[in-house]
């Protein structure tokens, strides 16, 4: 994960691409940069949206929808095959592939996001960012006050029209979708994470 202004860059390693795992690697991206971004960029992965209905219209994948929800961070969607809409990750990308990648040694997926994250720390969010001209880290320390703070595990629900609008998948969201987004259940903090002992485990503040 790459914040937009500073550019800091959150990596993290998984043996699966599930649901859970994604909320997971959200929350530690979170802690890492110090809270949540008002909006998140995503391409068009199952985890985030199934499809299109008949009037072209995103069908989220209502369990990180709730998710999103809860923390209060909008979903915006790239362009269908457009990878530069998030040219940002793309380059964080090259840079793991490039410089990360080639020299490390590991000898588990503990290990390896362990040696990740202090390459995020003392190589990646340290040197000067070629497009900012600066460093992430410095740039990090001011993007933080414009970041929320993540809620606890006991945050009730956002179940008000007003607390579902900030939190919409989308600024140009139309009433039609906005009406589909207020009939969802949107459960607790607390029991969302009692439903899955990964997250429950994983969700410390």
């Amino acid at each position: 994960m790459v914040l937009s202004w500073s550019r800091a860059l959150y990596v993290e390693f998984v043996d699966r691409a599930d649901t859970a795992t994604f909320i997971r690697c959200h929350l530690n991206a979170f802690r890492y940069f110090g809270g949540v971004p008002e909006t998140c960029l995503y391409d068009r992965t199952k985890l985030v949206v199934l499809g299109l209905d008949e009037k072209g219209e995103p069908k989220w994948n209502e369990r990180f929808l709730d998710f999103a929800l809860q923390l209060g961070f909008g979903i915006r969607l790239c362009q269908g095959y457009r990878p530069q809409t998030k040219g940002r990750v793309e380059s964080g990308i090259k840079d793991v592939k490039g410089n990360f990648w080639p020299a490390v040694r590991f000898t588990d997926l503990n290990d390896l996001n362990r040696q990740a994250l202090a390459w995020c720390d003392t190589v990646a969010n340290v040197h000067i960012h070629g497009t900012t001209h600066e460093r992430p880290v410095d740039r990090l320390a001011i993007e933080r006050g414009a970041l929320r703070p993540l809620p606890s595990p006991k945050s009730p629900p956002r179940k008000t029209v007003t607390g579902l609008h900030r939190a919409s998948p989308s600024a140009a969201l139309d009433k039609k979708v906005f009406t589909k987004i207020q009939g969802l259940n949107c459960k607790s903090l607390n029991s969302f994470y009692k439903t899955d002992d990964l997250l429950s485990r994983d969700f410390r503040l």
